[in-house]
C-alpha cells in the first residue's frame, strides 16, 4: 500500500480503498485493544488509561493503536516492577544482597531502567510533555489576507 499525504490533509491511497484510508481517520472512541495482543488486565488498564486521554486530542487514529499497545505493555511492566520493588524494601527491592554480602542492583531496578526509555521514547510520540506537545501543534493554514507572490508567479508562468 503507497500512501501519500496532501499538503491539505488529505489521505490520498494508490488503490484508492476505504480501508486503507481508514487507517487514519481519527478515532472518536477508544477501540477495545485487539485480541491477539493477549493483554492482561493491567496491560488495559494502561491501555484504557492512556486510549481514553488520546482519543480526547482528536489526533489518535488506527495505526496509533500499536504504539499505544506498547505504551502500556511498557507502563505495565514498569509498574508491576514498582509495586515489588516497593513492598520487598530497600534490601531486595533496590539492592540484592547475597549470601556473600556481595550486593547489587535488585533486578526490579534493571527492569525499570529497560522499561523508561520505551515509555519515554512513545509519550514522546504522543506529546505527554510539555516540551513534546510544543512540537505536536497544528501546522496553522496561510493567512487568507497575506498576499501570495508564489500564486502570481504561477499565473505568469501557466496562466
Amino acid at each position: 500500500m503507497e500512501v501519500a499525504h496532501k499538503s491539505n490533509g488529505e489521505i490520498k491511497t494508490k488503490e484508492n480503498d476505504a480501508e486503507s484510508a481508514a487507517l487514519y481517520d481519527v478515532l472518536e472512541k477508544l477501540p477495545k485493544p485487539n485480541v491477539k495482543y493477549r493483554l492482561n488486565s493491567n496491560q488495559k488498564y494502561w491501555y484504557n488509561y492512556f486510549g481514553q486521554e488520546l482519543v480526547l486530542t482528536n489526533k489518535l487514529t488506527k495505526v496509533d493503536l500499536v504504539h499505544l499497545v506498547t505504551l502500556s505493555v511498557a507502563m505495565s511492566i514498569y509498574s508491576e516492577s514498582v509495586k515489588t520493588m516497593n513492598e520487598k524494601g530497600y534490601d531486595g527491592g533496590v539492592v540484592q544482597t547475597f549470601k556473600s554480602n556481595a550486593q547489587q542492583i535488585s533486578p526490579h531496578i534493571v527492569v525499570q531502567n529497560k522499561q523508561l526509555p520505551i515509555i519515554k521514547e512513545i509519550s514522546a510520540h504522543f506529546g505527554f510533555g510539555f516540551k513534546d506537545r510544543s512540537k505536536l501543534k497544528n501546522v496553522k493554514s496561510p493567512d487568507s489576507g497575506q498576499y501570495s507572490l508564489f500564486k502570481d508567479i504561477m499565473k505568469e508562468l501557466h496562466g
